[in-house]
């Protein structure tokens, strides 16, 4: 069965916050919910999904095909 997301490794840090290492996937047919006290990464995670935050590690992959942040032209 196919992924349709994969997250690897992934890592953003900020002043006060800090997202290390993250990694899941999501097979295709699945529904994910995130869930989780406040600050625990879950909206900075969508939001690097989206490309609205330029990730500092790791990857992310939507149906196969590298995510690529705003400001890299090859992943």
């Amino acid at each position: 069965m196919e992924n349709i997301l994969e997250i690897t490794n992934l890592s953003k840090n900020f002043k006060d916050f800090s997202l290390k290492n993250i990694s899941f996937s999501l097979k295709r047919g699945f529904i994910m919910g995130f869930i989780g006290p406040n600050n625990s990464g879950k909206t900075t995670t969508i939001k690097l999904i989206m490309n609205l935050l330029e990730k500092d590690a790791g990857t992310i992959k939507i149906l196969g095909f590298a995510n690529k942040s705003k400001s890299k032209t090859k992943e």
